[in-house]
């Protein structure tokens, strides 16, 4: 039996599936600690906002946890550690906590345990950061890597390939509920209809997209239509911009909760876009995939490295307006027909990051260890 430790800061609604996933093996023990108080019946508690947010409609955790404010389940924890008749392995996520460093350090210092950390950096440090980095990876014995661009983080880090180790980055659907959106068509849509999922703060760029659009639009006949689901510190800003200008093309649709959007809304666009001043991954990325639509990704996004095919399934911009000027050039000439193709290879892609496919390669590689 493989008795995997995973340490992380509180429940992530889009882990659940995966931590089920991983838990529901034969050959795995999974116990979860969770260093962060938490309300589990709260699990959309959003921390950027400070407040509940509707993300998903039902949060089932089925694996085993324990809160480590508690002082039973610390000393239980340590206790795993240190038991030498057992094999244990400790997975980390992120390592931005003192008590996550401590814990590895106590780990190696007591046990000959194997320690997998999963982060989702994909951008270069500043030089103390690098330094301390360098130090700390030592203790590392395997790294997780979420997609090409956090492989190349860790390769920037001298870490060796058999180290690292394939988690892909999973919207939590699954094979059979992915299979329903097969009969998905989109040769029945009509116009360039394009949607925006996320946050409206600043590092999304949504102020950026917003003005791109409407200036192309008073340039070009051509118009792009554009929904805006979110909420957040720019509201009244995008609002003001969207009503400043009159614009019928660009829309504030408000947050919707994510379920629904992937139930229902995604379904009535050709194109996601997503155009932020930095993004590990992008989640709705996948989740927009699963409905067949095209991308429209600006070049700091991270997925777009596994998920992009540049003119099969989408395109790539810098963010600036001349760059994006061109992409909507490109998408202005593709006909119904075309951007449905898009959608279908859009398709094809994910279905490589289902709960079971993108987490088949590191339950292949725990059970390896099995006696």
């Amino acid at each position: 039996m493989i008795k995997l430790n995973y340490i992380v800061s509180h429940p992530i609604y889009y882990q659940n599936d995966l931590l089920n996933h991983i838990d529901s093996q034969e050959g795995i023990e999974l116990n979860v600690f969770f260093y962060k108080k938490f309300d589990l019946k709260n699990l959309n508690f959003d921390n950027e906002f400070q407040k509940k947010v509707n993300f998903t409609k039902k949060n089932q955790i089925n694996y085993n946890y324990r809160f480590l404010n508690k002082p039973n389940n610390f000393f239980f924890l340590l206790k795993q550690i240190i038991n030498f008749n057992q094999k244990s392995f400790f997975w980390f996520h992120g390592w931005n906590s003192s008590l996550i460093i401590f814990l590895i350090i106590f780990i190696k210092t007591f046990s000959n345990n194997l320690i997998f950390i999963r982060a989702e950096n994909i951008y270069k440090d500043k030089i103390l950061s690098k330094i301390i980095k360098k130090q700390l990876f030592k203790f590392f014995d395997y790294f997780l890597y979420i997609g090409k661009a956090n492989y190349n983080y860790y390769k920037m880090y001298q870490i060796n390939d058999n180290q690292l180790i394939p988690l892909k980055y999973s919207s939590g659907i699954t094979n059979k509920l992915l299979s329903i959106n097969k009969s998905i068509n989109k040769k029945t849509f009509k116009g360039n209809k394009i949607i925006f999922v996320g946050k409206l703060i600043e590092r999304k760029n949504i102020i950026f997209i917003i003005k791109s659009i409407q200036k192309y639009n008073k340039k070009y006949d051509n118009k792009f239509y554009l929904d805006i689901y979110g909420d957040g510190s720019l509201k009244n800003k995008v609002l003001h911009l969207i009503n400043n200008n009159r614009n019928k093309y660009i829309k504030l649709k408000g947050f919707i909760p994510n379920y629904k959007i992937k139930n229902s809304y995604y379904k009535k666009y050709n194109f996601i876009i997503l155009a932020s001043d930095h993004e590990n991954w992008g989640l709705v990325i996948n989740e927009a995939m699963e409905s067949k639509l095209a991308l429209l990704l600006g070049n700091k996004i991270g997925c777009k490295y596994d998920l992009l095919k540049n003119n099969i399934n989408g395109f790539s911009f810098d963010n600036n307006y001349l760059s994006f000027e061109k992409v909507l050039n490109k998408v202005s000439k593709l006909s119904d027909a075309s951007i449905s193709k898009f959608g279908e290879e859009s398709f094809k892609i994910i279905n490589h990051y289902t709960i079971e496919n993108s987490s088949k390669e590191f339950i292949k590689f725990l059970l390896t260890f099995k006696k």
